[in-house]
């Protein structure tokens, strides 16, 4: 119980006690008024009085220590703001430092008789830990097995079908070289004849292209000028690079004509003789009709 509180308690216990005694004095009469009032009363009296003068001592020390506490009021007097503040934190500190001192004595130590226990303690964590780790590296290398397993197998049934190609081959070559080899030297002399008749018309072309289709300056050199190996543009070159661009690269066969390098006229007289044809996105790029015959027949 505070402060306050027991003051109140002690004034209003002599209060009740007082009026209590006072009630009863007024209700009896002297000994002169004939009453029954015996000295027993009076002895009641003065106790009550005792104690009632007992209780209002007590309610001065109460003050007097309170005036050398410098508290300048008991009862509900009205407070400064910065009091209030005061008192209210006080009242915190208090509370709190009951509150802490309920936790600490609910508070439950570990007491670790050596150090082994936290070195035990680590190593178990850290083998935890790397076995959780080659736990997920074992579910790892099974689906790493599981896929080179099926690679494997398809690489197996590849090779078994290949095999099979390989032998199909091997019979039809085998067939062929047995139903053509009496007419392997007629073929021979086909191929030679072929040969001399190929290197034949090719001098005829040269020495046609070299009669009518001489060497010409190319585009944007003054006609006066000397014709040497840097200024000039020959109709032959420019289908030897065609048949080698159709040959070095069957997907992509077109080559580039860089200004400079050419005569237009000669451009245009393979194209328009069907010769050559021009790249539809790139009119910078010709390249050599397909002159191939599919489907012919054995020679």
């Amino acid at each position: 119980m505070n402060l306050q509180d027991r003051l109140k308690s002690l004034v209003l216990k002599a209060a009740v006690d007082f009026d209590t005694t006072a009630s009863k004095e007024s209700d009896l009469l002297t000994e002169d008024d004939g009453s029954l009032r015996n000295h027993d009363l009076d002895r009641v009296l003065a106790a009550q009085k005792a104690k009632r003068d007992a209780l209002w001592k007590e309610l001065y020390e109460l003050e007097e220590q309170q005036r050398e506490m410098k508290v300048t009021h008991v009862f509900d007097e009205e407070l400064s703001p910065e009091r209030k503040r005061l008192t209210m934190h006080l009242y915190e500190q208090q509370v709190l430092q009951e509150e802490l001192g309920k936790q600490q004595k609910d508070v439950h130590h570990l007491n670790l008789e050596t150090d082994d226990l936290v070195a035990d303690l680590q190593f178990r964590l850290r083998l935890e830990s790397t076995v959780k780790g080659m736990k997920q590296l074992v579910i790892f290398l099974r689906a790493q097995l599981s896929t080179a397993k099926s690679l494997h197998q398809e690489e197996i049934q590849i090779s078994d079908e290949c095999g099979q190609v390989k032998e199909a081959l091997t019979s039809r070559i085998k067939e062929v070289e047995t139903s053509e080899a009496p007419s392997v030297p007629n073929n021979r002399e086909k191929f030679a004849k072929a040969r001399q008749d190929h290197r034949l018309i090719m001098r005829y072309l040269k020495e046609f292209l070299e009669e009518y289709y001489p060497p010409h300056l190319v585009d944007g050199v003054e006609p006066t000028a000397d014709l040497n190996s840097d200024n000039h543009c020959e109709l032959q070159t420019i289908l030897e690079d065609l048949v080698n661009g159709s040959y070095g690269n069957p997907t992509n066969p077109y080559i580039t004509l860089v200004d400079g390098t050419y005569w237009s006229p000669y451009i245009e007289t393979l194209i328009k003789g069907g010769i050559a044809e021009r790249d539809p996105k790139n009119h910078k790029r010709i390249r050599l009709v397909d002159f191939r015959i599919h489907d012919a027949p054995p020679i």
